[in-house]
């Protein structure tokens, strides 16, 4: 997983464990990118990336990311989760045109969700964005730490991941399906 805006040289030195060999490069300027994507709640985003990395930033009539915003680079790209997980929301697709690309990673549109073509591997950032997956985002960081709906998703992500390396064995069957 990977912060917003990490550079491609920084991006080797911040490499988590499960996904060393996976490492993202950046896309030179919008090379292979959409200028628009959405998250699985229909939330509306301007893309664009740089060699320095790439942005998500609301497109009009989305709200602000109230966490400050981000992405992880897994299985799913999830947007808006860090700091806090419980707001990432996974990206949304009709087609493959529609998932942003990375020099070393690469993403498809399955199941109306950009899913990589190269990691398989599901992590708490992926199951919690999944379990999250119809649940509009609070108005605010912290309410998601006391939300009903919230705290039910990271505790069905809790009974399947393992909390040592964040890596998970499944997706609860309540949750959306990659």
């Amino acid at each position: 997983m990977w912060p917003r805006r990490l550079g491609c040289r920084s991006a080797a030195l911040l490499a988590a464990p499960w996904l060393v060999g996976t490492a993202a490069g950046c896309s030179s300027a919008n090379h292979d990118n959409p200028s628009t994507i959405s998250d699985t709640t229909g939330a509306a985003f301007d893309w664009v990336c740089s060699d320095d990395g790439c942005d998500a930033t609301p497109a009009a009539g989305t709200p602000p990311l109230a966490c400050g915003g981000g992405y992880t680079i897994g299985r799913l790209l999830v947007l808006d989760a860090f700091p806090l997980a419980e707001f990432g929301r996974a990206v949304a697709c009709g087609g493959d045109g529609d998932c942003p690309q990375f020099a070393k990673h690469r993403y498809a549109c399955r199941s109306g969700l950009c899913e990589s073509t190269d990691v398989t591997t599901l992590s708490e950032f992926d199951v919690l964005a999944l379990c999250l997956a119809a649940t509009p985002r609070l108005p605010a960081c912290h309410d998601a730490l006391v939300d009903p709906t919230t705290t039910k998703a990271r505790s069905l992500t809790n009974s399947t991941c393992n909390g040592q390396d964040l890596t998970c064995a499944s997706v609860p069957a309540t949750c959306r399906q990659p």
